[in-house]
């Protein structure tokens, strides 16, 4: 298990820019898949997901994104000083990202139940042009709109303040 600085500068090696998000998509998805959480896949535009079961018919989900608004030729070199990480990505949203795997994890090996499912999406296109067309390709599912009871949506490094309606 690597800890979770570890991770977040695993994640962020891998470049992703938006509309160029395959690469660290399909490498959430595998995390997902080693997490043990299940149906870990692709959706049709690129998101990756995968699911801890609850007992009822609901759906939370728990998201962050994984495009950054670097360009593909941009130098990913994660540097570490004085307790703290340094590079492209690192905060927006390698935190995210890491964050949504450490969450995964800790709830896996717990064996919590939960009323609803918890659907973990490491999604696409949230910067920019990038239009939020990967939750909006979440969210026009209307099978899923209607299970769907709420979404976490985690974004950045702080935790001076939460967005609780948007």
């Amino acid at each position: 298990v690597l800890p979770i600085t570890d991770r977040q500068a695993e994640i962020c090696a891998i470049p992703a820019p938006s509309f160029e998000e395959q690469p660290r998509a399909e490498h959430m998805r595998r995390l997902f898949g080693r997490l043990k959480l299940q149906h870990a896949r692709i959706d049709a535009e690129g998101n990756a997901l995968a699911e801890l079961p609850g007992k009822g018919p609901g759906v939370v989900a728990i998201t962050a994104h994984v495009d950054t608004v670097f360009p593909r030729n941009t130098p990913i070199e994660i540097r570490r000083e004085k307790g703290c990480l340094y590079g492209p990505g690192i905060a927006d949203n390698g935190t995210g990202l890491a964050a949504l795997a450490a969450l995964a994890r800790v709830l896996g090996e717990s064996k919590i139940e939960t009323r609803d499912t918890l659907l973990f999406v490491a999604n696409v296109g949230e910067e920019g042009m990038g239009n939020l067309r990967g939750m909006k390709h979440l969210l026009a599912d209307p099978a899923l709109r209607e299970r769907m009871r709420e979404m976490l949506v985690i974004d950045g490094p702080g935790v001076e303040h939460v967005v609780t309606e948007g």
